[in-house]
């Protein structure tokens, strides 16, 4: 779920910039990119930290599977 709302906000931030072109709608890409990023990094850490119930991996990964790829990802957590 977490994903499909990142996804929703970069598809709307492009359609802010390819509608309205001032430095204002750049900008708020730019924040909403380095939002994204910054959300990404925090779903590969709770993947590989593990541990949740059901609710919450459903809210934060939607699918299962999406979990398992980003918890065996070689990125460690130092």
């Amino acid at each position: 779920m977490l994903i499909l709302i990142m996804i929703l906000m970069a598809i709307v931030c492009l359609y802010v910039i390819c509608v309205k072109k001032d430095s204002i709608s750049f900008l708020l890409f730019g924040l909403c990119l380095s939002f994204i990023i910054m959300f990404i990094g925090i779903i590969i850490y709770i993947a590989k930290s593990g541990g949740f119930s059901q609710s919450q991996r459903f809210f934060l990964f939607l699918i299962p599977s999406i979990q398992v790829k980003l918890q065996y990802l070689p990125i460690s957590l130092d």
